[in-house]
């Protein structure tokens, strides 16, 4: 059994599969949807153009996720609580220097 790459008619990655021989199509022609090379690192979806492995799409644009109502009320609940323990450490210094 030899890994082969699947695609389609189009030439684009389908899935990898592992097969004895490549198969024929009515004439014994070996199947242009069976690829018998590696596709190299790197691609986000893989296309066989005839000759080698190219790029056949783009990576989807990252959008940012809005953070969710429950995570800003955290968020403002933290900053909250920092600035109260901010303030009770300068009113600790404050008693020292007054009480020295």
């Amino acid at each position: 059994m030899r890994k082969l790459i699947k695609v389609d008619e189009n030439g684009l990655f389908i899935e990898d599969i592992l097969l004895d021989v490549i198969p024929t199509d009515e004439e014994g022609n070996p199947s242009p949807h069976y690829i018998d090379v590696a596709v190299p690192d790197g691609f986000y979806w893989p296309k066989w153009n005839g000759t080698e492995w190219v790029e056949g799409g783009e990576a989807p644009v990252s959008v940012p996720l809005e953070p969710t109502e429950t995570e800003v009320l955290q968020a403002k609940l933290k900053a909250s609580n920092d600035y109260m323990d901010f303030l009770e450490e300068c009113v600790v210094e404050m008693a020292q220097i007054v009480y020295k």
